[in-house]
């Protein structure tokens, strides 16, 4: 990393199951950090670590870059231009850069972006993809909508973080991407997970299974390796609930991008009902799957 980079002070506002760890590859990667939540023990925390923590969105409008990572929409419009937001100050101090990394519609991002451009600040959208697991790791995949200029600046603080950088297009587009790939993922996330039910029931090891299934044309994110596969499904497992409520919402915002005259038959549809279902036997599946003997 060059120095210019290593000088850039950045702030993380949300430091829950994914803006935590993201905040953590940041302090290791060596750049200044800030952290924004609102749970005590959370600041305590990171203080701990050699970051500077606050409350308040409003006091990291003096980060270089911002990284939004909030559950909703009305989190992310209270962070952003709320009374205390990150883009509300009236003194005049105001960040570089904003990045929603949370998942949110880009008609979302299209406005918010209206709104800051005004004040000087560039507002893009970087969502990113891999879950709890792959943000401890710095493994995920981030979907940015910026200007290739914005992209190429950001870099070094998104390879921190992530894997997989991808510069999909405008503001808004990074947000698309990550609707069509919750769409794909969350639906995997549901059917394989029944899949290897059926195997368990048939005493077919799960390890052969994967390696099966990798090879052949039922593989997916969650085939490729059935160590990993139990690793995600323990992440999710442990914060099932909230976990639950973000499924819904990426669901939704898919059948929302959809053609209208479609989207109520579409197969969608239907896994959006499931993921709002209360159906026992999917966390049971998840923690089976959770549980099984890790291979040497």
């Amino acid at each position: 990393m060059n120095q210019d980079a290593m000088n850039k002070s950045v702030a993380v506002i949300g430091a829950g199951a994914m803006g935590a760890h993201m905040a953590r590859r940041l302090l290791e990667a060596g750049f200044k950090v800030q952290v924004c939540d609102t749970n005590t023990a959370t600041l305590e925390r990171f203080a701990a670590l050699g970051a500077t923590t606050t409350d308040k969105a409003s006091d990291c409008a003096q980060a270089d870059v911002v990284l939004v990572m909030v559950p909703t929409d009305a989190a992310l419009e209270a962070v952003t231009f709320g009374k205390n937001g990150v883009c509300s100050r009236t003194d005049g101090v105001t960040p570089g850069i904003v990045c929603v990394m949370s998942t949110t519609m880009p008609t979302t991002i299209d406005d918010l972006a209206s709104r800051a451009k005004p004040l000087g600040i560039e507002l893009i959208d970087a969502p990113v993809s891999g879950g709890p697991a792959r943000a401890e790791d710095g493994s995920m995949s981030i979907f940015i909508g910026a200007a290739t200029a914005t992209f190429d600046a950001l870099q070094p603080i998104m390879a921190a973080m992530g894997k997989n950088l991808y510069n999909c297009g405008a503001p808004g587009s990074g947000s698309a991407v990550k609707i069509i790939n919750n769409l794909i993922g969350i639906t995997n996330i549901f059917i394989t997970a029944e899949a290897y039910e059926i195997a368990e029931r048939r005493d077919i090891d799960l390890h052969q299974l994967s390696q099966i299934l990798e090879a052949s044309t039922g593989r997916n994110f969650l085939t490729m390796d059935i160590d990993e596969a139990s690793r995600q499904y323990q992440g999710w497992g442990a914060s099932a609930e909230s976990l639950c409520k973000i499924l819904v919402k990426d669901i939704g915002f898919a059948n929302t991008l959809m053609d209208p005259t479609r989207a109520n038959h579409a197969l969608a549809r239907y896994v959006l009902d499931y993921a709002k279902s209360e159906d026992p036997h999917r966390l049971e599946r998840w923690a089976r799957i959770a549980k099984r003997p890790r291979q040497k």
